[in-house]
């Protein structure tokens, strides 16, 4: 399971993040990047669009459309650069902007022929006078063609929806098992502490609390849909321990004891399918 590394922009305006799973990395020493940057080069990761995910901020970026097609996008408030989309389906990530070290670490330089002429390269890397082979770029190789994407609270918010689902999707495919926090921060490629963050500001209750109130709304529909069901049966299908948790939980959450399930019981009118996420 991939972990999620946190990154942002120095005064903390813009914050997101990003899959430890970069597909290359490399030093440019472009004309570009060194003005930007004020060094003599900058480091920059490359990954799938979809692999990053703005957290807070996304009001505050500006995007500057490059010469080349390529848009890099800046923080309004700081002015630092904090990705870069350049490739069909595919962002650059400045190392520097994350905080957490990332597995992958820089295979080559590129736009050596541009280099700060004070600054001599001795780590044995590959070296190209300008953009690096597409073969330096692993698995990112296939990206050909820069693509203009737009990134807005709407795109990001689409981000989080689909993987949402994902976690929806298979919380109700496990219902009658033991689900962990971590495991379903997994199905949303998320680290434990922010999925259990943005699954409460989506949703208005933790995921223990979601996961519960599923299990019950499965029980309820089988016991309304079959009134021979034995409720003891019914409340261990769906994950819980003993007959009398089950029916202390269901009364809380339906205002009735499972003996009304089918009767004068107002739980038909409560009970609701899986949650959609709209972008």
């Amino acid at each position: 399971m991939s972990r999620a590394l946190a990154a942002g922009c120095a005064c903390g305006a813009v914050r997101f993040e990003v899959e430890d799973q970069f597909a290359y990395a490399h030093y440019c020493h472009c004309s570009q990047c060194r003005a930007a940057t004020g060094s003599a080069f900058a480091v920059i990761a490359g990954i799938e669009r979809a692999k990053l995910v703005v957290i807070s901020g996304a009001d505050r970026i500006e995007a500057l459309e490059k010469h080349n097609g390529n848009r890099a996008n800046r923080c309004a408030a700081c002015g630092g650069l904090v990705f870069t989309f350049v490739r069909d389906a595919l962002v650059e990530v400045p190392m520097g902007v994350l905080r957490e070290a990332p597995r992958i670490r820089p295979s080559f330089h590129s736009f050596v022929a541009s280099k700060a002429p004070w600054y001599e390269i001795s780590d044995g890397l590959p070296q190209y006078p300008a953009r690096a082979p597409r073969a330096a770029y692993g698995a990112a190789s296939v990206a050909l063609e820069p693509r203009r994407t737009a990134l807005s609270p709407k795109s990001s918010r689409s981000e989080y929806a689909r993987r949402l689902k994902r976690v929806f999707e298979y919380i109700d495919a496990h219902l009658d098992e033991s689900i962990d926090l971590e495991a379903v921060a997994g199905v949303a490629h998320f680290s434990p502490f922010h999925f259990h963050r943005v699954f409460v500001a989506w949703m208005g209750e933790t995921p223990g609390e979601y996961l519960r109130g599923r299990r019950l709304d499965s029980a309820a529909r089988q016991l309304v849909d079959d009134a021979k069901s034995s409720v003891l049966g019914v409340a261990l299908a769906v994950g819980f321990g003993s007959g009398e948790a089950f029916a202390r939980a269901f009364k809380q959450r339906f205002g009735c004891a499972t003996s009304s399930a089918t009767t004068a019981c107002p739980m038909e009118t409560t009970l609701s399918s899986s949650p959609t996420c709209s972008s």
